[in-house]
């Protein structure tokens, strides 16, 4: 009755309410009822939840699920429609980046084994987000991401990420989707290139943009 009833709540917009009654009994919910719980949270959902919304999931739901791959594969989706949706990462990274704190380490002193404290200097993680190039398009090598258990989750943020520092360093709006494509780093710099608008502006362009972009992904 007590998991009925968050979904009651979620079903009339009571997210408040909801949230406190799964607070406080959902260590007598079974997985299934976990996971229907948060599978009926809205996408849209005001300002206040969705930057609560991390570090709840952290705290709340991961300790509660013997199996974490559903949860995982709904953060992968909801991810994908939030930037979509808002034509940006920054939601999206907000909602992955404490869930995979909890689950791949503590980032802050660099002894996760998912981020070594050489990308963690580079990303901000706490506060705002990156401010700084990442080494390449994946952060992490191939055989750190295989070994992972959360492998997918960390490459879909790998690449949001990514986003979020093109359009920071160069001011260029790139959409996952666009960093999916096959030779995406090359298509992003024939973006760069092809936004300048006369000749006597090229060389500042390369200058500023295309030469740091290009050395960044090695083209």
């Amino acid at each position: 009755e007590l998991a009925q009833i968050c979904l009651d709540l979620v079903d009339v917009e009571c997210l408040a309410e909801a949230f406190e009654v799964f607070s406080r009994h959902s260590a007598k919910f079974t997985d299934e009822e976990v996971m229907a719980f948060v599978k009926s949270l809205p996408l849209e959902m005001g300002a206040e939840h969705e930057q609560r919304l991390p570090v709840w999931l952290a705290q709340h739901v991961l300790p509660r699920l013997r199996y974490r791959a559903p949860l995982l594969n709904w953060l992968a989706e909801r991810a994908r429609l939030l930037e979509a949706l808002r034509r940006s990462p920054d939601a999206a990274l907000l909602l992955l980046r404490a869930v995979l704190g909890t689950i791949s380490g503590r980032f802050i002193d660099g002894t996760s084994q998912h981020f070594p404290k050489a990308h963690i200097a580079r990303t901000v993680f706490w506060s705002n987000f990156p401010t700084f190039p990442c080494p390449s398009l994946r952060l992490l090598s191939n055989e750190q991401v295989a070994a992972a258990e959360d492998k997918d989750l960390l490459q879909l943020f790998q690449l949001l990420l990514c986003c979020a520092q093109i359009k920071e360093m160069h001011s260029l709006t790139v959409s996952l989707q666009d960093m999916q494509k096959e030779h995406a780093p090359k298509l992003v710099a024939l973006r760069l290139l092809g936004r300048v608008l006369a000749p006597e502006l090229l060389g500042e362009e390369v200058r500023e943009h295309i030469d740091p972009f290009c050395r960044w992904q090695g083209l």
